[in-house]
């Protein structure tokens, strides 16, 4: 299992969009800043942090449970960067099957100046 694309370059200021198009697994993305791993099962009970929101890459954050599109319940996170730097992030329910990557933010700049090409 992979999120993909595993990792992606973004400027700070711009959106990432997690959406699970799975078939029949629910998924998440955290964000550990730092933090253990949490515990299963108690990692599946927690509450999400949040959606829709800036991150900064300072806290831990949780997706909480994200599942294929159904009505009333969570399909898809999305979160704008506030800060360059390399965010790593996990499913926790299935990190020992290698589904991680990283956000790698770089700094905004103007158009036409050197580094990243905005897309």
């Amino acid at each position: 299992m992979r999120y993909f694309p595993q990792n992606i370059h973004i400027h700070v200021g711009d959106t990432v969009v997690w959406t699970n198009n799975t078939s029949n697994e629910a998924h998440a993305v955290t964000f550990l800043a730092g933090r253990p791993l949490p515990q299963l099962p108690e990692w599946y009970a927690s509450k999400p942090t949040g959606n829709g929101i800036s991150y900064d890459g300072s806290s831990f954050f949780n997706s909480g449970l994200l599942y294929r599109a159904a009505p009333g319940r969570p399909h898809s996170l999305t979160l704008t960067f506030t800060r360059p730097g390399m965010f790593p992030y996990v499913d926790v329910g299935d990190f020992f099957m290698g589904m991680h990557g990283s956000v790698i933010v770089a700094p905004d700049s103007p158009p036409g100046a050197a580094g990243l090409p905005r897309k």
